[in-house]
Protein backbone atom coordinates (compact mmCIF):
# COMPACT_ATOMS: atom_id res chain seq x y z
CA UNK A 1 0.00 0.00 0.00
CA UNK A 2 2.69 2.57 1.10
CA UNK A 3 6.11 1.94 0.17
CA UNK A 4 9.07 4.85 0.86
CA UNK A 5 12.47 4.45 -0.59
CA UNK A 6 15.54 6.31 0.56
CA UNK A 7 13.29 9.36 1.49
CA UNK A 8 14.83 12.42 2.65
CA UNK A 9 13.34 15.87 3.42
CA UNK A 10 14.21 19.55 4.15
CA UNK A 11 12.09 22.44 5.08
CA UNK A 12 12.52 25.21 2.65
CA UNK A 13 15.49 26.02 0.51
CA UNK A 14 18.11 27.51 2.72
CA UNK A 15 21.76 26.31 4.25
CA UNK A 16 20.21 23.99 6.63
CA UNK A 17 22.76 21.05 6.00
CA UNK A 18 20.45 18.14 8.26
CA UNK A 19 17.36 16.73 6.89
CA UNK A 20 14.43 16.80 8.58
CA UNK A 21 14.11 13.06 7.38
CA UNK A 22 17.05 11.38 6.25
CA UNK A 23 16.83 8.46 4.21
CA UNK A 24 13.44 7.13 5.38
CA UNK A 25 12.66 2.99 3.75
CA UNK A 26 9.63 1.75 4.79
CA UNK A 27 6.78 -0.74 3.15
CA UNK A 28 3.07 -1.00 4.81
CA UNK A 29 1.00 -3.33 3.73
CA UNK A 30 -2.72 -3.08 3.36
CA UNK A 31 -4.64 -3.91 6.00
CA UNK A 32 -1.67 -3.07 8.85
CA UNK A 33 -1.29 -0.68 11.61
CA UNK A 34 1.82 0.59 11.61
CA UNK A 35 2.96 2.96 14.85
CA UNK A 36 5.51 5.42 14.58
CA UNK A 37 7.53 7.04 17.48
CA UNK A 38 9.83 9.41 18.87
CA UNK A 39 10.46 12.06 20.72
CA UNK A 40 9.18 15.35 19.73
CA UNK A 41 10.97 17.22 16.88
CA UNK A 42 12.19 13.68 15.24
CA UNK A 43 10.11 13.95 12.26
CA UNK A 44 6.81 12.13 12.81
CA UNK A 45 4.86 14.55 11.50
CA UNK A 46 7.20 15.67 8.47
CA UNK A 47 6.80 11.95 7.31
CA UNK A 48 3.13 11.81 7.53
CA UNK A 49 3.12 15.37 5.43
CA UNK A 50 5.31 13.19 2.82
CA UNK A 51 2.77 10.14 3.35
CA UNK A 52 -0.24 12.66 2.27
CA UNK A 53 1.68 14.69 -0.49
CA UNK A 54 1.94 17.94 2.15
CA UNK A 55 5.56 18.34 1.58
CA UNK A 56 6.76 19.49 -0.09
CA UNK A 57 3.32 20.43 -2.23
CA UNK A 58 2.46 22.89 0.75
CA UNK A 59 5.12 22.75 2.87
CA UNK A 60 7.80 23.85 0.86
CA UNK A 61 11.77 22.11 0.89
CA UNK A 62 13.52 19.78 -0.73
CA UNK A 63 12.88 16.11 -0.93
CA UNK A 64 14.42 13.07 -2.92
CA UNK A 65 13.64 9.00 -2.98
CA UNK A 66 10.99 6.87 -4.33
CA UNK A 67 7.62 7.15 -2.93
CA UNK A 68 4.67 4.29 -4.54
CA UNK A 69 1.12 4.61 -3.25
CA UNK A 70 -1.34 1.79 -3.86
CA UNK A 71 0.73 0.46 -6.45
CA UNK A 72 1.67 3.91 -8.42
CA UNK A 73 4.62 6.47 -8.44
CA UNK A 74 4.25 9.44 -6.68
CA UNK A 75 7.38 10.45 -7.25
CA UNK A 76 11.01 8.95 -7.70
CA UNK A 77 14.58 10.78 -8.05
CA UNK A 78 17.95 9.42 -9.01
CA UNK A 79 20.68 9.07 -6.47
CA UNK A 80 21.57 12.81 -5.52
CA UNK A 81 18.86 14.53 -7.06
CA UNK A 82 16.03 16.16 -5.65
CA UNK A 83 12.49 16.15 -7.21
CA UNK A 84 10.92 19.27 -8.89
CA UNK A 85 7.44 19.21 -7.97
CA UNK A 86 6.51 20.53 -11.28
CA UNK A 87 7.55 18.02 -13.65
CA UNK A 88 8.85 15.10 -11.49
CA UNK A 89 5.63 14.70 -9.39
CA UNK A 90 3.32 11.78 -10.76
CA UNK A 91 0.26 12.35 -8.75
CA UNK A 92 -1.61 15.51 -7.82
CA UNK A 93 -2.13 16.72 -4.51
CA UNK A 94 -6.37 15.58 -5.28
CA UNK A 95 -5.16 11.90 -6.04
CA UNK A 96 -2.92 11.33 -2.94
CA UNK A 97 -5.74 13.20 -0.53
CA UNK A 98 -8.26 10.34 -2.06
CA UNK A 99 -5.66 7.58 -0.65
CA UNK A 100 -3.97 9.21 2.15
CA UNK A 101 -4.37 11.18 4.50
CA UNK A 102 -4.57 12.70 7.92
CA UNK A 103 -6.85 12.41 11.00
CA UNK A 104 -6.29 14.57 13.97
CA UNK A 105 -5.22 14.00 17.83
CA UNK A 106 -9.01 15.94 18.17
CA UNK A 107 -10.88 14.03 15.51
CA UNK A 108 -14.03 15.86 16.42
CA UNK A 109 -12.33 19.16 15.52
CA UNK A 110 -12.22 17.48 12.14
CA UNK A 111 -14.92 15.51 11.40
CA UNK A 112 -18.24 17.35 12.82
CA UNK A 113 -19.28 21.21 12.07
CA UNK A 114 -21.43 23.85 13.42
CA UNK A 115 -23.20 24.51 10.42
CA UNK A 116 -24.74 22.56 7.65
CA UNK A 117 -21.85 24.38 4.50
CA UNK A 118 -18.99 23.14 6.33
CA UNK A 119 -20.34 19.84 6.73
CA UNK A 120 -21.23 19.08 3.07
CA UNK A 121 -17.92 21.02 1.78
CA UNK A 122 -15.47 18.74 3.62
CA UNK A 123 -16.24 15.95 1.89
CA UNK A 124 -16.32 17.89 -1.21
CA UNK A 125 -13.55 19.62 -1.13
CA UNK A 126 -11.49 16.47 -0.01
CA UNK A 127 -12.52 15.15 -3.09
CA UNK A 128 -11.62 18.04 -5.68
CA UNK A 129 -15.46 18.41 -5.67
CA UNK A 130 -15.38 22.32 -5.33
CA UNK A 131 -14.83 23.50 -8.74
CA UNK A 132 -17.37 21.79 -9.84
CA UNK A 133 -19.93 22.98 -7.45
CA UNK A 134 -18.75 26.38 -6.68
CA UNK A 135 -19.20 28.05 -10.08
CA UNK A 136 -18.34 31.18 -8.48
CA UNK A 137 -15.22 30.42 -8.48
CA UNK A 138 -12.02 29.34 -6.01
CA UNK A 139 -12.18 31.05 -2.70
CA UNK A 140 -10.05 34.43 -1.42
CA UNK A 141 -7.85 31.65 0.51
CA UNK A 142 -7.00 29.37 -2.04
CA UNK A 143 -6.57 32.42 -4.46
CA UNK A 144 -3.88 34.21 -2.02
CA UNK A 145 -2.56 30.73 -1.16
CA UNK A 146 -2.15 30.40 -4.86
CA UNK A 147 -0.45 33.05 -5.36
CA UNK A 148 2.01 32.95 -2.52
CA UNK A 149 0.29 36.05 -0.82
CA UNK A 150 0.70 36.54 2.84
CA UNK A 151 -2.56 37.16 4.66
CA UNK A 152 -4.83 37.48 8.20
CA UNK A 153 -8.26 34.80 7.84
CA UNK A 154 -10.88 35.79 10.25
CA UNK A 155 -12.23 31.78 10.64
CA UNK A 156 -15.86 30.62 11.03
CA UNK A 157 -16.99 32.07 14.88
CA UNK A 158 -19.21 30.32 16.86
CA UNK A 159 -21.05 32.04 19.77
CA UNK A 160 -23.54 30.74 21.96
CA UNK A 161 -27.13 31.47 21.32
CA UNK A 162 -27.81 33.57 24.78
CA UNK A 163 -24.67 35.37 23.85
CA UNK A 164 -25.46 36.45 20.06
CA UNK A 165 -26.36 39.85 19.09
CA UNK A 166 -24.51 41.32 21.90
CA UNK A 167 -21.17 42.18 20.24
CA UNK A 168 -19.05 39.44 21.50
CA UNK A 169 -17.81 39.15 17.64
CA UNK A 170 -16.35 42.67 16.76
CA UNK A 171 -13.74 42.82 19.45
CA UNK A 172 -12.43 39.49 17.93
CA UNK A 173 -12.73 40.71 14.67
CA UNK A 174 -10.87 44.08 15.60
CA UNK A 175 -8.56 42.03 16.52
CA UNK A 176 -7.80 40.71 13.34
CA UNK A 177 -7.78 43.86 12.08
CA UNK A 178 -4.68 45.42 14.31
CA UNK A 179 -2.81 42.27 13.34
CA UNK A 180 -2.55 42.65 10.23
CA UNK A 181 -2.48 46.38 10.09
CA UNK A 182 0.51 45.99 12.55
CA UNK A 183 1.66 43.53 9.83
CA UNK A 184 0.48 45.19 6.63
CA UNK A 185 -1.84 42.55 5.11
CA UNK A 186 -5.48 41.97 4.04
CA UNK A 187 -7.79 40.46 6.47
CA UNK A 188 -10.41 38.00 5.11
CA UNK A 189 -13.28 36.43 5.86
CA UNK A 190 -15.61 34.22 4.07
CA UNK A 191 -19.49 33.50 5.22
CA UNK A 192 -22.46 31.60 4.27
CA UNK A 193 -24.55 33.80 5.90
CA UNK A 194 -26.17 36.83 4.10
CA UNK A 195 -26.44 38.64 7.53
CA UNK A 196 -23.13 38.23 8.53
CA UNK A 197 -21.53 39.73 5.52
CA UNK A 198 -23.78 43.04 5.80
CA UNK A 199 -22.46 43.37 9.22
CA UNK A 200 -18.44 42.83 8.00
CA UNK A 201 -19.54 45.22 5.45
CA UNK A 202 -20.64 47.70 8.04
CA UNK A 203 -17.18 47.24 9.73
CA UNK A 204 -15.11 47.98 6.99
CA UNK A 205 -15.04 44.87 5.23
CA UNK A 206 -15.64 44.91 1.20
CA UNK A 207 -17.17 42.20 -0.67
CA UNK A 208 -15.64 40.77 -3.16
CA UNK A 209 -17.15 37.95 -4.71
CA UNK A 210 -20.22 35.44 -4.20
CA UNK A 211 -19.77 31.89 -4.43
CA UNK A 212 -22.53 28.91 -5.49
CA UNK A 213 -22.62 25.89 -3.06
CA UNK A 214 -26.01 24.76 -4.71
CA UNK A 215 -29.54 26.00 -6.39
CA UNK A 216 -29.89 28.22 -3.11
CA UNK A 217 -26.98 28.20 -0.69
CA UNK A 218 -23.74 31.01 -1.20
CA UNK A 219 -20.74 31.76 0.18
CA UNK A 220 -19.76 35.48 0.72
CA UNK A 221 -16.07 36.31 0.22
CA UNK A 222 -14.79 39.44 2.29
CA UNK A 223 -11.48 41.61 2.30
CA UNK A 224 -10.01 44.54 4.23
CA UNK A 225 -6.60 45.77 2.28
CA UNK A 226 -3.81 46.15 3.84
Amino acid sequence: MIKLKNVSFKYGFGKKKEDNLSDISLHIKAGECVVITGESGCGKTTLTRVLNGLCPNYFEGLISGTYILNGELVFSSGEGKTIDIDSDYEKSLDDIGLLAGNVFQDPRSQFFSINTTDEIVLAMENRNFTREFQVGGASLEKNYRDNRKQFVQIELLAVRKEYQGKGFMRPLVETAFETAKKAKLPVIVSTDAKLKKDKYEHIGMKHVNTRMLGEKSFMYDLVREA
